[in-house]
């Protein structure tokens, strides 16, 4: 009777004949728990980061327990519903599902193949599509009006896409402007960043932009990716977390050459 009811006040009564939890932390007492197989030192992230659960979250709603069965690593990461990916680490996947879709060689509309000229839209969706191919997104990837790509209890991220020339190799016209217009209820970076500033989620928050350049640039981005981080900081106090930058080159479209990902946390 005692173990039983033990088994119960911890949570995973129901669970007792079939799963066998081994403490996050044996050396401390606490109700929280990690699986056999789990394979980092402690087991439980949540705990090692000093974060605790219990099934009534400070929100007051009842989270499920898990089902007979599921492989669980870590009771309170269930509960938490979370997988803490850090910025880099998504960017790094969102920049191998472009190269992915580029690879494809499947051409937007009736532009040459490669993914330089997809539109935003259309290539957020094949992103969100990409992710949810990999285990730890569980699937969860969507895209929404606001925020672009959501991934739930993680990050909610809005994407622009800046290419100084277009299919035919031609300069194009305002291109910059995506970035910098310094207005709210625009479409620009900065647009973006007022958006996210009123996001209620409880995601993290995130600005991301997809930027290509020909293999040795005819115009570097660079100075207008610093044109930004100067004008939400300096001008319009944006908290904006240091830059995240990953390249990737080799891309199969003639002018769109190179892929330079930005991306900034907006706290």
């Amino acid at each position: 009777m005692g173990s039983a009811l033990l088994l119960y006040l911890l949570g995973v009564g129901a669970l007792a004949p079939t799963f066998r939890p081994t403490l996050c932390h044996p050396e401390r007492n606490g109700p929280i728990f990690s699986s056999a197989q789990q394979s980092r030192a402690s087991g439980c992230g949540e705990r090692d980061r000093g974060n605790t659960y219990s099934p009534t979250q400070a929100d007051g709603n009842n989270h499920a327990r898990p089902k007979q069965g599921e492989g669980i690593n870590c009771y309170a990461t269930l509960l938490q519903g979370n997988i803490s990916m850090e910025l880099r680490e998504v960017l790094q996947d969102i920049a191998d599902a472009i190269v992915r879709i580029d690879k494809s060689g499947k051409p937007f509309r009736t532009f040459q193949p490669g993914v330089g000229p997809y539109g935003e839209p259309q290539l957020v969706k094949r992103i969100a599509a990409d992710l949810n191919q990999i285990p730890k997104y569980r699937n969860s990837a969507l895209t929404k009006r606001t925020p672009d790509l959501l991934i739930p209890n993680e990050w909610a991220m809005e994407f622009k896409i800046t290419r100084p020339f277009g299919d035919n190799d031609k300069e194009a016209e305002n291109w910059s402007v995506n970035l910098l217009h310094p207005y709210p209820g625009n479409v620009s970076t900065i647009g973006d960043c007022y958006k996210l500033r009123e996001y209620p989620g409880r995601e993290r928050r995130s600005v991301v932009v997809v930027g290509y350049e020909h293999t040795r640039p005819k115009i570097d981005l660079t100075p207008l990716i610093t044109s930004f981080e100067v004008i939400a900081r300096q001008v319009l106090a944006f908290n904006l977390s240091e830059r995240v930058e990953i390249r990737r080159e080799g891309l199969i479209h003639p002018v769109h050459r190179a892929l330079r990902l930005f991306a900034w946390e907006i706290t």
